[in-house]
């Protein structure tokens, strides 16, 4: 119902995929990054950030506390987004007052709607010579009848920035590499789903993982673990007068530790969350659609 203002896909998003969603959307117009370092970046829409900026994956909340500050990765790997959508003005509206700066939304292949039959694959690989940037990502589909069964995996591993000078302004640090900008991450994903014609329900299970450090202090860094619980439900014009109804839900087991140096936890976060949303459209009344 909701048509995004931008939309990054296919090869343009294969051109354009760096190691966090800030990162990837930097370029387009109106859109920013945090980028506090290589390991965290969340996208900043027309000046505005941190929670008033929703980031989803397939629809619902990325289930993170990324927008509590700049250094916290959001825990989504761009490594699997087959597309990533922008909504700003009164349409972001559809997902809640929270969302006043704009809304953008990761979609990867974890929730099927379709079914592919026989074996498909995808992998891909990106090397960067800063830092020796290194990235990779695997997909695997398997379809027969109206089942779907996908499977994906994404790592990137990266040491610290090569920058020109010195990394403080008063010449007390290294010259040639920003210290402690380092980052690793890894994603798991296993999805099923059974579709029959337009309606569809699936399951999804994954993981996400980060290790990066914090440049402006000399040792700390973040150690992030997520798993998150996706379950998808779709009706295709179940009744008269309904387009479409359509559920989804997500429950996560989060946690992140800020250590102060090697063995040295200091903060602790921990976030178990669970959204859940139900949309159903109804026919054009009047030349009018809604949900």
């Amino acid at each position: 119902l909701v048509q995004p203002t931008t939309v990054v896909d296919g090869d343009e998003l294969n051109r354009k995929r760096r190691g966090t969603i800030g990162e990837t959307l930097e370029n387009e117009p109106g859109i920013s990054t945090t980028d506090f370092g290589v390991g965290a970046g969340r996208p900043v829409i027309r000046g505005q950030a941190g929670p008033r900026v929703e980031v989803l994956e397939n629809g619902i909340s990325s289930l993170d506390v990324s927008d509590v500050s700049p250094d916290h990765a959001v825990g989504i790997d761009v490594g699997n987004a087959r597309s990533i959508e922008v909504l700003r003005g009164p349409a972001t509206l559809i997902y809640g007052s929270r969302a006043s700066g704009g809304v953008v939304n990761v979609l990867n292949g974890r929730l099927p709607t379709a079914v592919s039959d026989g074996f498909h694959g995808v992998l891909e690989g990106q090397f960067g010579s800063n830092a020796e940037d290194r990235n990779g990502a695997i997909e695997l589909d398997y379809g027969i009848g109206h089942h779907q069964i996908h499977v994906d995996a994404a790592g990137r591993k990266a040491g610290d920035y090569d920058i020109p000078g010195n990394a403080r302004v008063d010449g007390t640090s290294s010259d040639g590499e920003l210290p402690n900008s380092r980052t690793q991450t890894n994603s798991t994903g296993f999805s099923y789903g059974y579709v029959v014609g337009g309606s569809s329900i699936s399951f999804a299970v994954s993981t996400f993982g980060a290790v990066y450090g914090l440049p402006q202090e000399e040792e700390a860094f973040i150690n992030l673990d997520q798993t998150r619980y996706d379950l998808q439900g779709i009706l295709d014009k179940p009744l008269p007068g309904i387009e479409s109804v359509k559920f989804r839900g997500a429950f996560n087991a989060y946690d992140h530790t800020e250590f102060e140096a090697p063995d040295e936890p200091g903060t602790l976060f921990r976030n178990s969350q669970n959204q859940s949303r139900l949309e159903v459209v109804h026919v054009p009344i009047a030349g009018f659609r809604g949900v």
